[in-house]
């Protein structure tokens, strides 16, 4: 009698992604800046969630930053973006704050001050922002 015993092998190869999220704070993007962009005063940038658009800021925790050791191995640093349309600042709204017809509204290079906006790329907006139902991108130029 002949016994025969056969073994097989399964490699399974696992491939990360990183995902990236884009991080909101006060209706604008942080963004993490390279390290040779680093400002001699890192340590004493205020909180992201403390400064207005177009400052660095200090991450730690608010607005879903996290550790990024990005500035002298130590501190974690944002840019908070400013965007500009018209001369005014815009400010990305919350999705709790979307209208029931986003699609009727002007878009964000030809909106009132104070006014909320349908982005499609003008000014810089970001068109994936999909902050309202249906994918739209909606901001506010500011008053």
């Amino acid at each position: 009698t002949t016994t025969t015993t056969t073994t097989t092998t399964t490699t399974t190869t696992t491939t990360k992604t990183k995902t990236t999220s884009v991080l909101m704070c006060q209706g604008h993007h942080l963004v993490a800046i390279a390290s040779a962009d680093c400002p001699d005063n890192a340590g004493s940038l205020r909180h992201c969630d403390q400064v207005s658009p177009g400052e660095m800021c200090e991450g730690d925790g608010e607005c879903g930053t996290h550790e990024l050791n990005n500035c002298a191995n130590e501190w974690d640093i944002y840019l908070l973006e400013a965007w500009t349309c018209q001369g005014r600042y815009l400010a990305a709204i919350a999705s709790t704050d979307c209208p029931a017809s986003p699609g009727s509204l002007a878009g964000c290079d030809s909106a009132g001050p104070g006014e909320m906006c349908e982005a499609s790329g003008e000014c810089g907006t970001n068109v994936n922002l999909g902050n309202c139902l249906g994918g739209y991108d909606l901001y506010r130029l500011e008053a």
